[in-house]
């Protein structure tokens, strides 16, 4: 009967585990989504910029979001630069309606944010 238990105890956790495990790479996929639309929404609004309109009032604030799923309570100056940084890249890629040619740097830059979080 004990060894009945202590199965049951390790089942639960690993069942825990598994749903902490999709919670977090769920929540890294949806950060790296949100990266991907920041990109794309940079990428117009400097191409528009470029057509000679008025962009400076068009940000989505997205990074403040970004920040917040990593668990960043205070954004660092050094991790808004590293974001800025990022969705600076979008000018080296061709206007198209497809997010998903941000998907590479997205992760990348993901990645680089992540050294920021303790």
């Amino acid at each position: 009967m004990l060894y009945a238990a202590e199965g049951e105890r390790a089942a639960e956790r690993l069942s825990l585990f598994h749903h902490i495990y999709h919670f977090i790479m769920n929540t890294e996929e949806l950060i790296i989504k949100l990266i991907q639309q920041d990109m794309k929404h940079q990428q117009l609004v400097e191409y528009i910029c470029k057509a000679g309109f008025e962009t400076e009032l068009h940000h989505l604030d997205i990074a403040h979001i970004v920040a917040r799923l990593m668990g960043l309570q205070d954004i660092p100056d050094r991790w808004m630069e590293v974001y800025i940084n990022c969705l600076g890249n979008t000018v080296h890629y061709p206007v198209t309606n497809d997010s998903g040619v941000f998907r590479g740097i997205a992760q990348e830059c993901y990645m680089l944010l992540k050294g920021y979080v303790s």
